[in-house]
């Protein structure tokens, strides 16, 4: 895989011969891949992404843009400007008829929504897109979208329906296309998923095994707004069980 030194090399010659599609590229995956969003010149990055994104009225590269922008908003705590550039690239996932990367950008919203305690809105979007992601058989979108509304209904409360939905989704995990990589990040956020249910059920020797599998699998594959909550759910766990100090 292309690493931050080559990458920047690589914007150095599309800078040089003026090849902007590559330029736009090229600025997208960088500040994509800035340790989630960590690097100084990420925000510069991502904001020359859409300006070139623009100017070249590519809707693909637009709908990349603005998909990156909102993620780094997000990260840096700016939920509202965050909520905007999801909805914009999800417009322009539909012009495009690519109902994958509409979905994908409405599931980002709803991490959004559970930051700002719009949980009911968040279950409603995942809702909505189970629903008309049934009818296309996506089954690895369809997966990712069970995950993340299981983890809203226990932010809800709803515990039995989420153990139901982490039962379903734990059972898809290995038949998806993807497995291999279900074994990270995605893997992990089932487990953090399902400690928490069992943590909101009172099953505290369950939600400890689960939070164990999460560090075993690395707990920096889950995204930083995801680790932080990973964080404070191990906390409640301990202090529960009289072990925090």
């Amino acid at each position: 895989e292309m690493g931050w030194a080559e990458m920047g090399e690589a914007l150095r010659l599309a800078v040089e011969f003026d090849l902007r599609y590559a330029l736009c590229r090229l600025t997208n995956l960088r500040a994509a891949r800035a340790g989630f969003y960590t690097e100084p010149d990420a925000a510069g990055l991502l904001d020359e992404a859409l300006e070139l994104a623009e100017e070249m009225q590519d809707v693909k590269e637009l709908q990349r843009a603005h998909n990156s922008l909102a993620g780094y908003l997000h990260v840096c705590g700016e939920p509202e400007k965050s909520l905007e550039h999801y909805r914009k690239a999800r417009e322009l996932a539909r012009q495009e008829h690519d109902q994958r990367r509409v979905l994908h950008a409405e599931m980002h919203m709803a991490l959004v929504l559970w930051g700002t305690d719009q949980l009911e809105e968040a279950r409603s979007l995942l809702e909505s897109g189970l629903a008309r992601c049934g009818a296309s058989g996506d089954v690895q979108v369809e997966t990712l979208l069970l995950l993340n509304l299981s983890y809203t209904l226990i932010l809800l409360g709803k515990l039995e329906e989420a153990d139901r939905m982490l039962s379903v989704v734990q059972e898809r995990i290995p038949r998806t296309p993807e497995a291999m990589k279900m074994e990270g990040r995605r893997r992990a956020w089932v487990d953090h998923s399902l400690g928490r249910l069992r943590l909101r059920q009172g099953r505290l020797d369950e939600a400890r095994a689960a939070f164990d599998r999460v560090e075993g699998e690395e707990v920096k594959t889950v995204q930083r707004h995801n680790e932080v909550r990973f964080v404070l759910a191990r906390a409640e766990l301990e202090a529960r069980c009289g072990q925090l100090f």
